[in-house]
């Protein structure tokens, strides 16, 4: 958490935010302890392409694809 909070860029944002949800479910449904865990995985995969269009003269259209991604961040005990 303390090397994402001194890299400036927007994806480290979203995925300290991704991180904290999973600390926080892994201690509230889980039972875990915050002390006790570590980043196993975090990956990063593509998620749904939305398609949509700019206008532009002539009654024509350029196509513009708006990409999203999926961000999972899987966490184990010490022990394991």
């Amino acid at each position: 958490m303390t090397q994402l909070g001194m890299i400036s860029k927007k994806s480290t944002e979203v995925v300290s935010k991704v991180l904290r949800q999973a600390v926080a479910n892994a201690v509230n449904n889980h039972g875990f302890q915050v002390g006790d865990l570590v980043i196993d995985r975090v990956l990063v995969n593509e998620g749904p392409r939305y398609k949509r269009f700019n206008a532009v003269s002539r009654g024509r259209a350029h196509n513009i694809i708006k990409r999203t991604s999926h961000v999972t961040v899987v966490l184990k005990t010490k022990e394991e």
